[in-house]
């Protein structure tokens, strides 16, 4: 039963082992005594020597203070925050991708220093010089083809009779820069898919040496030279930054040019980045931020409109049939301008979450810290969602959220704190209406070592309570609930397993539906 209730809680995205009702204490941050780590930070700092970007958009505050000065700016209203710990996001995810081997996508207008980082962190992180980058680097245009990027016949063994390609050096190099992946037509970026999905490299039918390694990717402004990248490839990118405009009160340290870096002993050996890398992915993930997460995939995922069954009440299935979620809203009963599921057009899949819980330990290692926590999610979340989600025609209806608009960082970053506060209110709601929280309750009874006929009438007035009053964002709960009570009804003493019929079913009536849909 354990191993089940687990498999069901990974398929379902769900924190797993349930969330208890005790928190855990702040973890403390605080410098590791490990020399891979001081290295790692001093990389930090010697790449704002290169790099000016004092602007400080990670923040973390010290006991969960929020330090903020409002300043009045004629009709503006300016949130100025005191952070007691702050990172600048185009630098600290550069690093964090390399040693995590992400994929990393920057945006912005030419010219704002998105190919200089990635050229900064081959040369710190790995050691490399800048003309080994520089060849390495792929170029994208629109005359690009595959045999351009991977490697292509060699002329002097064809006349041999003999097949042979010289592999690109973007190939055998420890990092990937794709420049200006916009750029590249469609088909060639079925072939960087390749790259990115499977870690392996073939043209003319010849599997080349390939060197696993983070992705660098740079895009620009839509313009009538540019390609719409394509999804699968846009899904597998981990992470999206935007290069911040330059200072002007720094014009005296700006360089005439790209100058190679000289910055002795800090590069990471082969063998410190595996360290690194295994210490991150060992770092556990606190329970609450767990419940973060699926609050925020279950609120972003789901849409009441896509089916009278829960099981197939998801955006996907909606996108699926060629329709766009909000489409559905206008026959919706839920107020579409407050909403969660009406604020987006798609939600968060394996995928992202994966990255989530990825780069959300490398943040946390990074800060020192022995455990992930929910401030270190909601900081790093909608860095790795927004070129993922897209907004929906009713988001920034309301008038607190209209500044979002050309926000989407701060705009996602608040979907995921109402997230998690709707899933409060409503663990509230439930606790003040039953006493307990119906799926914790459901949960620990099929844990436990009572007849199988009482757990399962404890999930099934589970599956009952939580309908009453039914909101999408309960639907992976309810789903979850279901195949419980389907494994539950499967004979342990050899007994063959009695198919549901219709009536069997449990039904409910949703909160505020008109008599003909209940």
């Amino acid at each position: 039963m354990q191993e089940m209730l687990a498999e069901l809680a990974r398929l379902l995205e769900l924190p797993w082992p349930p969330v208890p009702e005790a928190e855990a204490p702040p973890a403390e941050v605080r410098p590791r005594k490990d020399p891979v780590w001081q290295k790692v930070r001093a990389l930090y700092r010697e790449m704002g020597r290169y790099l000016i970007c004092p602007e400080q958009d990670i923040r973390f505050f010290r006991g969960g203070n929020l330090q903020q000065v409002d300043l009045e700016a004629g009709s503006l209203l300016l949130n100025v925050y005191l952070p007691d710990e702050g990172y600048n996001s185009c630098l600290l995810l550069t690093l964090l991708t390399a040693l995590v081997e992400g994929r990393l996508l920057y945006l912005g207008q030419p010219g704002t220093g998105k190919t200089s980082a990635g050229l900064l962190i081959g040369q710190l992180f790995f050691g490399l010089s800048l003309d080994e980058l520089r060849r390495a680097m792929i170029h994208g245009h629109p005359q690009l083809t595959v045999a351009d990027m991977i490697g292509n016949l060699q002329p002097q063994e064809l006349v041999r009779g003999r097949k042979s390609v010289e592999p690109r050096l973007i190939l055998l190099s420890p990092i990937k820069i794709i420049d200006e992946l916009n750029r590249i037509p469609s088909k060639t970026q079925a072939a960087i898919l390749s790259l990115v999905a499977d870690s392996y490299a073939e043209v003319f039918d010849v599997l080349l040496p390939y060197t696993p390694g983070p992705y660098y990717f740079t895009a620009n402004a839509v313009d009538p030279g540019t390609y719409t990248v394509i999804p699968p490839l846009l899904d597998r990118i981990d992470v999206a930054v935007k290069a911040l405009s330059f200072n002007a009160e720094a014009l005296d340290l700006l360089p005439a040019g790209e100058e190679p870096v000289k910055a002795s002993g800090l590069a990471l050996t082969p063998e410190e980045r595996r360290a690194a890398r295994e210490q991150i992915e060992a770092l556990p993930i606190d329970a609450v931020a767990l419940e973060a997460m699926a609050a925020a995939k279950a609120h972003l995922s789901n849409c009441l409109r896509a089916s009278t069954e829960p099981e197939h009440q998801t955006k996907n299935n909606v996108l699926s049939q060629g329709l766009l979620p909000s489409s559905l809203c206008p026959d919706c009963q839920l107020d579409t301008s407050r909403a969660l599921c009406a604020q987006t057009e798609n939600g968060l899949e394996p995928r992202t979450l994966k990255a989530l819980k990825l780069y959300g330990r490398a943040l946390a290692w990074f800060r020192g810290k022995d455990r992930v926590e929910m401030e270190d999610l909601e900081q790093i979340f909608p860095y790795l969602t927004q070129h993922k989600v897209m907004p929906s025609p009713f988001a920034f209806r309301r008038k607190e959220d209209v500044v979002y608009r050309a926000d989407r960082v701060n705009w996602l970053r608040e979907l995921f704190v109402r997230a998690y506060r709707e899933e409060q209110a409503q663990t509230e709601a439930w606790l003040a209406r039953y006493g307990y929280h119906p799926f914790r309750r459901a949960l620990e009874a099929a844990r436990g070592h009572g007849p199988r006929q009482e757990k399962l009438a404890v999930v099934l007035q589970a599956v009952r309570e939580i309908g009453n009053g039914y909101h999408p964002a309960q639907r992976d709960k309810l789903v979850f609930l279901l195949k419980l009570v389907a494994s539950l009804r499967e004979a342990d003493d050899g007994e063959s397993c009695q198919p549901t019929s219709i009536e069997n079913r449990t039904t409910f009536r949703r909160q505020n539906s008109p008599p003909d849909e209940a």
